[in-house]
């Protein structure tokens, strides 16, 4: 199919201007994909200028309501990196795949170093955690998470603990936990963030992610972690200012939501330092370029 709401379209409109070395104009969008008419296709435009507002300078195209150009394609950028990550689903084939499972466990790298700047530090929960710096078993995980985050937790017993670990064995729905500095370490009860990764296009998978496995983390401690200190975050590559006011209001009930436009402008403006760009992130950067060249953004994507 081809794209139908402004956000696919837009990512349709910069995935056809990374390609190019020359400004798209809305007549060479309308050659791409001719079925639209010329009204939906300056709406289009103006999301690309609504998207720049948003960004600011972390924006890559220069946009205008009547041309968008990419400035930088061939090097790495955070945008590009999420605009290409959340549209995996336009390539196919074993290469795709490979690189789908990259950038899911890469996401949550990136973020986790988002999360660390803005915060005061944070860890990736989620599989695989050894390259990460904790043990591969989640139940030896769980002490350690306890005293990186300074708050003096302890588990329920083992007859609990393995019914409850049951829920998720991954990560307890807990894919990124970030903390504030330690105040004191001898109390359980700072504010602690549970960050939910979901590089999904459909909503109802997004809502169900960051509704209910979160939850799942805060009951096997017999102290601490207590649910009523902890805050929700949702983190996506996609661009979620066209959906929904109705999905966007339940999203926002349940917690943080930082989708692409809100990721690259906190890059822009951190609060404590500049989040730099974990090796790993880079790493795949050019896999992720060379596949974005074949996506088929007139027809490959899937209904709404």
């Amino acid at each position: 199919m081809q794209p139908q709401n402004l956000s696919d379209l837009c990512d349709a409109l910069e995935l056809f201007a990374t390609r190019e070395d020359r400004p798209i104009t809305i007549d060479n969008l309308k050659d791409e994909i001719p079925e639209l008419e010329r009204s939906r296709l300056e709406e289009v435009f103006e999301h690309a200028v609504l998207r720049k507002n948003l960004c600011g300078d972390a924006y890559p195209f220069d946009a205008s309501t009547q041309q968008v150009r990419c400035l930088r394609a061939k090097h790495f950028d955070p945008y590009l990196f999420l605009l290409y990550g959340s549209n995996l689903f336009l390539a196919t084939g074993q290469p795709a795949e490979a690189i789908k499972g990259l950038f899911r466990r890469h996401f949550e790298d990136f973020i986790r170093s988002l999360a660390a700047c803005y915060l005061g530090d944070a860890l990736v929960l989620s599989e695989p955690r050894a390259e990460r710096g904790l043990p591969v078993s989640l139940r030896d995980a769980l002490p350690l998470v306890a005293v990186r985050c300074g708050e003096s937790a302890k588990l329920f017993p083992d007859d609990i603990l393995d019914e409850r670990l049951s829920a998720d064995e991954n990560d307890l729905g807990a894919d990124i936990v970030a903390w504030l500095p330690s105040v004191d370490g001898f109390r359980f009860g700072r504010p602690v963030f549970f960050v939910q990764c979901a590089t999904t296009r459909h909503e109802a998978i997004i809502e169900t992610k960051f509704r209910e496995k979160w939850k799942h983390f805060c009951t096997v401690w017999r102290c601490g972690f207590p649910r009523e200190a902890t805050t929700c975050a949702l983190a996506t590559p996609r661009d979620l200012i066209d959906v929904e006011p109705s999905f966007w209001f339940r999203l926002c009930e349940l917690g943080w939501v930082l989708d692409r436009t809100r990721i690259v402008n906190m890059l822009l403006h951190p609060r404590r330092k500049k989040p730099p760009i974990p090796p790993a992130v880079r790493g795949v950067w050019p896999s992720l370029r060379a596949l974005a060249v074949e996506f088929d953004f007139r027809h490959g994507w899937p209904e709404n």
